[in-house]
């Protein structure tokens, strides 16, 4: 029973981090493929690297563990306290496979540390569930890990429901479920089961409401409760199947297997038995298929088949010694994978120091013979000064001359040398800061794109698997609707990457501005036309004040039209319902003038210092809902700019704000 408990319990962490064994081969040989290619910064290496151990983990953990230590080095070089605690709790996955509970709970408590001082909440919530799972492993032999598999469990689930992680809550919620049931508390593993079911089911997780009805089933059957067990089995075994999820289908199957016999009904027992034993060997999994053989065998003997009896026990020991020499090779082969490691690093270290010494040895020799042979020149140039000193001093102090003025000469050079790398140091340590500017920049961009993208791409993902269930259970009608959904949404992800693409493009200098001639008033006019419709859905008023045919040289009109569009739908987006918005153009002296004026929140101080940067998200908020990733003014300004003119605002806070942009005539 406890391995099965452990069985379950490995599920659900397979679940939330994993997925199956071919998807993560799959996985694991894309990322080796990746890892191949060395362009990769530190940073990216180190991700990559997690990645593959954890994708390594299940099917080949000497493998994982050999990537894992890579990972630890590389996040402790470049301090990177998300990677190490990842790979932290990789290694301690790992030590679960090789069968060594106590180094897995040390690492993973070592994640767990990193993840809470760091505040990473998605990774303490993971941390503190495989915390509790090796405390669990471990109690069985030492009860003092008991107390301590709840209380590490209910930290998880109270920060996870702080979080509203849902996926982390079902799979939560399922394992305390579990353990109570364990402890056949099973008026409590009940109430928790229902609550993953439920919670499941509000967010249509099929697989986990699976899962969730075969615990309430497993429970009834423990409870002897057959008549009630068979319908959550039933529903369990569709939901399982619909996901593709046999491992756990193949358990409900016996559990039915096991009620029918139970109920003295051995003609289904047997067939629902053999449908388990089928799915099992269909899957390899040899746990499942001895404990089918072992299922079989009981009900073989208590409908008296002996002869039949007698075949299916031989058989379920067969696979069961398998298993226990499989296990034990598997711990084996990890734990002298992870001894040749420790000893392969002493090696190298030992090696490190005979290097050190023998290098030190060497310069200490070189040191002698040069002072040595210093010594000796110098002792025959003084004997030899001193022999023909009285002769030859006008000579030798011409020669001393002489190389003196040679001396200079090197020391010049040696002085311009130093200059000239002193002024190359200074080169690419600016560039080098231009680097790392550009490097900080496009992270931040990676971060913002995937955070303002992940939403409409969750919203699509979802109206696609309702657009696939069949017209009975979904009506055409709304099969439109959710159709329409989803161009609206992908809509906004190209509105998006265009903003982003955009202000990258004027920062690299590669826009082509066309320059001409163009009347900004009916450029403005018509922008205003295209805005009529979104002001009118908050009862928005567009006022115009546009003087006719102020015709300005050197522009470009797309630039003027997105100019305006980025300022007028910020009016709107930042303005409440029953308000009113400004257009007015005018000559001002040698200039066109042109304002955008609301009667919104207004910007604070701190604000109008950096509006018009990049990615800046102001603490004004759009009034009903919209969306904005900060990228709008900092286009305006640089097209300003671009183009010969000038930009900025004026506004005090609650009383609006008026955008003014100015042009030489």
């Amino acid at each position: 029973m406890v391995s099965k408990i452990k069985h379950i319990i490995l599920t659900y962490l397979v679940l939330l981090f994993a997925q199956t064994s071919q998807a993560q081969t799959v996985v694991a040989d894309s990322l080796m493929v990746v890892l191949r290619n060395n362009n990769h910064n530190e940073r990216t290496k180190t991700l990559i690297l997690n990645k593959l151990s954890s994708a390594l983990i299940k099917n080949a953990p000497q493998q994982a563990f050999e990537y894992n230590k890579q990972a630890i080095a590389l996040a402790q070089k470049i301090e990177d306290d998300y990677q190490l605690s990842e790979a932290y709790q990789n290694l301690a996955e790992i030590y679960s496979v090789f069968g060594d509970y106590e180094k897995g709970l040390k690492y993973a408590l070592a994640g767990l540390n990193i993840a809470e001082k760091k505040q990473y909440d998605t990774l303490v919530v993971k941390a503190l569930n495989r915390v509790s799972t090796f405390n669990f492993f471990l109690s069985e032999n030492d009860s003092t890990y008991r107390k301590k598999v709840f209380e590490y469990r209910f930290k998880a689930l109270f920060l996870a429901e702080k979080i509203r992680a849902k996926e982390l809550l079902i799979a939560i919620f399922l394992n305390i479920g579990d353990l109570h049931r364990y402890q056949k508390s099973y008026d409590s593993a009940l109430i928790y089961t229902d609550k993953a079911f439920l919670l499941a089911q509000r967010y249509d997780d099929i697989g986990s409401k699976g899962l969730a009805l075969l615990n309430k089933g497993q429970a009834k059957v423990e409870q002897g409760k057959y008549f009630e067990a068979l319908p959550f089995l039933s529903n369990a075994y569709k939901y399982l199947m619909g996901v593709d999820n046999k491992f756990d289908a193949a358990f409900a199957l016996q559990l039915t297997g096991i009620v029918h016999r139970e109920k003295y009904r051995y003609e289904q027992s047997f067939r629902f038995l053999n449908d388990a034993l089928a799915l099992s060997q269909a899957l390899g999994s040899k746990a499942d298929i001895a404990e089918t053989y072992r299922q079989l065998y009981l009900t073989s003997d208590k409908v008296g088949k002996l002869s039949q009896a007698f075949e299916y026990y031989k058989k379920y020991h067969v696979y069961n010694d398998s298993i226990f020499n499989d296990s034990k090779s598997r711990q084996i082969a990890g734990m002298q994978s992870v001894h040749d490691a420790e000893s392969k690093d002493k090696e190298i270290e030992l090696l490190k120091k005979n290097e050190q010494m023998r290098e030190e040895n060497l310069k200490q020799q070189k040191f002698l013979i040069a002072f040595l042979s210093s010594s000796f020149v110098l002792s025959g140039l003084i004997a030899l000064l001193l022999y023909r000193n009285n002769r030859n001093k006008q000579r030798i102090n011409q020669l001393l001359a002489t190389q003196n003025k040679e001396i200079l000469s090197q020391q010049e050079e040696i002085n311009a040398q130093k200059e000239n790398i002193g002024l190359q140091n200074i080169e690419l340590e600016k560039k080098n800061e231009a680097l790392s500017f550009l490097n900080e920049e496009k992270n931040h961009l990676i971060g913002i794109v995937a955070h303002d993208l992940r939403n409409p791409l969750s919203q699509i993902k979802g109206l696609v698997g309702v657009l696939q269930m069949s017209e009975e259970e979904v009506p055409k009608e709304e099969k439109e609707e959710y159709i329409r959904l989803i161009k609206n949404a992908i809509d906004r992800m190209a509105s998006m990457i265009n903003k982003t693409l955009d202000v990258n493009a004027i920062d690299s200098k590669r826009v082509n501005f066309v320059k001409e001639k163009h009347d900004i008033s009916a450029i403005l006019d018509t922008v205003a036309n295209d805005f009529e419709k979104a002001a009118k859905t908050k009862n928005i008023q567009i006022i115009r004040q546009i003087d006719p045919k102020i015709i300005v040289p050197n522009v470009d009109k797309n630039y003027l039209t997105q100019i305006f569009e980025n300022l007028i739908s910020n009016s709107i987006k930042y303005s409440p319902s029953d308000t009113k918005v400004f257009l007015k153009t005018y000559k001002n002296g040698n200039f066109a003038t042109i304002e955008v004026r609301d009667e919104g929140q207004g910007i604070s101080e701190d604000d109008m210092g950096r509006m018009f940067g990049k990615f800046q998200q102001l603490s004004a908020k759009p009034t009903k809902g919209e969306k904005s990733i900060g990228l709008g003014l900092s286009i305006v300004k640089k097209y300003v700019e671009a183009m010969g003119g000038k930009v900025w605002c004026e506004s005090e806070l609650g009383k609006g704000a008026n955008f003014i942009v100015e042009f030489r005539l």
